[in-house]
């Protein structure tokens, strides 16, 4: 998209300074717009238009009009007088037709900041009228086209046993066939594509060899492979917990790695670890995300170096 030079609003809202036009071809069309609370005006006859594919910044001081003259673009506010089109129709008299066209966001990321992103984009298709199955399917276009498909939800992720280490990925259709991603166990490729995505760089890796090739699949057991399922809870728990997991995962493995426990006590030490988890509130900054990262590396060093875990 090209983006159009937003303009500086003084208060209350005036005028942009675009042309103005009835063209019904306009995205956006307004003429004459007013708007008043008592004695406050707030938009004061404002004109502007925006063409499609095009982005409009509209820029002034807190009180200049800008949402309330957004509120009466998307038929949330009546204005007093002008002319609000949107996609070609007036926002009064056909606002109900106008709700159909067009999408609102707020100044906050999500609807509902415990939910993913999947969960935001369906709750939202549903609010639309779209059935369950619908939402979800163009929901998960969206998170495709915009490069955000991490957002899958753990139970649509499956974990399985490849003693090999050949295969490190793969993704199931709907028809049932599969794609897998293969490379040496060195993991070579796997990082680098993923540092790197969505381009493929040479990075000296040698091809896999498939002359008599035998590659086994298993279900993981809990209880041998104790990390997976407090990964999985931990995950859907969100906020802290994961940030704390990978902390105190790494500064179990540096232990046993030394020689100060043992292999085995590696899950007992992220259990105890995420057990004792404060409440750090949202994930929100860098800074807090630290804080928590130091805070469950020190937790997990105070186990291992006092022998809890033994």
């Amino acid at each position: 998209m090209v983006p159009a030079m937003p303009t500086r609003m003084e208060e209350p809202m005036t005028e942009v300074r675009t042309p103005v036009s009835s063209d019904p071809e306009l995205a956006i069309s307004v003429r004459g717009l007013r708007k008043s609370f008592g004695d406050v005006h707030a938009l004061d006859g404002v004109d502007l238009e925006v063409a499609p594919g095009t982005v409009l910044g509209l820029l002034g001081p807190n009180g200049a009009g800008k949402t309330t003259a957004v509120r009466v673009m998307a038929t949330l506010l009546a204005p007093d007088a002008g002319e609000v089109c949107v996609a070609g129709l007036d926002v009064v008299k056909d606002a109900a037709k106008v709700r159909e066209r067009i999408g609102l966001a707020g100044q906050y990321a999500a609807i509902d900041e415990n939910l993913t992103g999947l969960e935001n984009l369906v709750m939202v298709g549903r609010l639309y009228g779209m059935s369950r199955n619908a939402a979800t399917v163009r929901a998960r276009e969206l998170l495709d086209r915009f490069d955000l498909s991490f957002g899958a939800d753990y139970d649509d992720v499956r974990v399985v046993v490849h003693r090999q280490s050949v295969v490190h990925g793969g993704v199931m259709f709907v028809d049932g066939s599969v794609v897998l991603h293969a490379a040496l166990p060195d993991m070579r490729l796997p990082i680098s594509y993923g540092v790197l995505y969505p381009e493929r760089v040479d990075v000296g890796a040698a091809p896999v060899p498939f002359d008599a090739a035998s590659w086994t699949f298993e279900e993981p057991r809990d209880d041998v492979f104790r990390c997976l399922p407090l990964a999985v809870a931990a995950g859907k728990a969100g906020g802290a917990y994961p940030v704390a997991l990978n902390a105190a995962n790494e500064v179990a493995v540096e232990a046993f790695l030394d020689g100060r426990v043992q292999f085995l006590s590696i899950a007992d030490t992220i259990e105890e670890v995420l057990e004792t988890v404060p409440d750090f509130g949202k994930m929100h900054s860098l800074e807090v995300i630290t804080a928590v990262d130091a805070w469950a590396r020190e937790e997990a060093r105070s186990k291992t170096t006092r022998g809890v875990i033994s």
